[in-house]
């Protein structure tokens, strides 16, 4: 299914009468989105510097049910984590 806009200026500004009208409020709910995203942002700046942008869980941890809820919630929030001691050093090697 395609998306066909015969007049683009009149559709940005339909759009924009409608989202002030559903958030009147809309400035201060751009300004915060804007703080926390700068906010995290540098959180991730800070992160790449020290090397560990994506988490690192140790298996023991994951198979034991001992991960620590802040690790788990930085997995939640990058979307991936690197799995270490998931096997042997001799299964690995070869």
């Amino acid at each position: 299914m395609s998306l066909v806009i015969e007049n683009l200026p009149e559709a940005i500004r339909t759009t924009k009468q409608q989202l002030w009208a559903a958030l009147p409020e809309y400035k201060e709910v751009f300004r915060e989105v804007a703080a926390k995203m700068r906010r995290r942002v540098e959180e991730i700046v800070t992160e790449r510097e020290s090397g560990h942008v994506i988490p690192i869980v140790q298996y023991p941890d994951i198979a034991s049910g001992k991960v620590e809820a802040e690790l788990i919630g930085k997995v939640r929030s990058r979307g991936a984590c690197v799995v270490r001691g998931t096997f042997s050093k001799e299964v690995a090697v070869g």
